[in-house]
């Protein structure tokens, strides 16, 4: 039997990540940017505050961004989701 997380890789994005069928729960800045979609991290970054939310500071390993709160504005940008304003996840 073999383990299904290392044996279902989906595509290779432009960044050159691997992206497997679950995405981690905290994700580093290339990791949030292609799960959102963006063409690479300088236009991500461009675009915290206004239209996706600020990292968190995960002691000794930098900026992070939790998977849940980057589903919550894609929610909110698509008018899925009756949650708190969008101004209060940026």
């Amino acid at each position: 039997m073999t383990d299904d997380i290392h044996t279902s890789y989906s595509d290779t994005n432009r960044q050159g990540l691997v992206l497997v069928d679950g995405w981690p729960r905290l994700m580093r800045a290339e990791h949030a940017a292609a799960y959102v979609g963006e063409k690479n991290v300088h236009t991500f970054r461009r675009a915290i505050g206004t239209l996706y939310p600020r990292p968190i500071k995960v002691p000794g390993k930098g900026e992070r961004w939790l998977k849940e709160t980057l589903d919550q504005t894609i929610d909110k940008l698509s008018g899925k989701d009756d949650g708190p304003p969008l101004a209060e996840l940026l």
